[in-house]
């Protein structure tokens, strides 16, 4: 099985989307605080039967962080943030960096800002430079086979391949936000229209989904199993029906990633929350 490196980089995607304004190149996480996260509501004082009620042995199915800012003259910025230790550190050398993704194979991490997409050094915890990609405002991305991106102005997305970008075309009519590509090579996104899929082999895409919820992110599980963070939720798809079906409520969730161990964790506007069950 592949190693996952989202309980690490969720980091990314997560936490620089809950800020509403622009921090500084500072970031305090508070220590982890044990208790019972669903629904945005703390169970702690009964916290063995909203487990027991939702499936979950034991009396701890959850924890989060929080994540306090100061703030700068940036609109985003890119934070690290290790589960393990609840301790979060800003990448300082991206401007506004609002986009991520991670080769699940080898561990690389890309991020992308204003000025384009750069990949992360871990042992600098900064960007590396030139850019991958220049003068490019990055919207959101993800890797399967290769990196995938859209661009902030036109919303087209573009698959990098042998340092060059290449315009997906069958989905250049189509406005795109969010997307992600699931284990049978479908690719889903979100436009202001609502969410919809272009099957592998497809030459235009199907709606699936209108736009009474606002979704937010995208990603995969372990599994390659997509899954959408919304205002009001995580949902996944069932493959039958091709509808959205809700996994758990949130109140006014921004980001979502699954750990090494396939655990959801998930930020609102404050923190970032991980679903433990045991």
């Amino acid at each position: 099985m592949v190693k996952s490196y989202r309980s690490v980089f969720l980091l990314v995607c997560v936490t620089f989307l809950v800020i509403v304004s622009s921090p500084k190149n500072t970031a305090v996480a508070d220590k982890l605080i044990g208790s019972c996260v669903w629904g945005a509501v703390n169970y702690t004082s009964d916290c063995n039967g909203e487990c027991k009620r939702r499936g979950y042995k034991g009396g701890h199915c959850g924890s989060f962080a929080n994540v306090n800012y100061e703030f700068s003259d940036q609109s985003f910025q890119s934070v690290v943030l290790n589960l393990d230790t609840g301790l979060a550190s800003i990448i300082p050398g991206i401007r506004n960096g609002f986009a991520s993704a991670v080769d699940q194979a080898t561990g690389d991490v890309y991020l992308g800002g204003s000025d384009g997409i750069y990949k992360y050094n871990y042992c600098s915890n900064d960007i590396e430079k030139p850019a991958l990609v220049h003068r490019t405002d990055i919207f959101d991305m993800y890797f399967d086979d290769k990196l995938y991106f859209v661009d902030t102005g036109k919303q087209n997305l573009y698959a990098f391949k042998d340092n060059n970008k290449c315009l997906v075309t069958e989905v250049k009519e189509n406005l795109i936000q969010h997307f992600v590509i699931d284990v049978n090579s479908d690719l889903y996104f979100v436009n202001p229209s609502g969410l919809f899929v272009l099957e592998k082999g497809s030459k235009s895409p199907v709606f699936v989904y209108g736009n009474d919820i606002s979704i937010r992110g995208a990603t995969t599980d372990t599994y390659g199993t997509p899954f959408f963070v919304a205002h009001n939720g995580i949902y996944s798809i069932d493959k039958e029906s091709k509808q959205l079906v809700l996994v758990v409520t949130v109140n006014n969730g921004y980001g979502l990633a699954f750990d090494r161990s396939n655990n959801i964790v998930y930020s609102e506007e404050r923190s970032v929350n991980i679903l433990t069950p045991y």
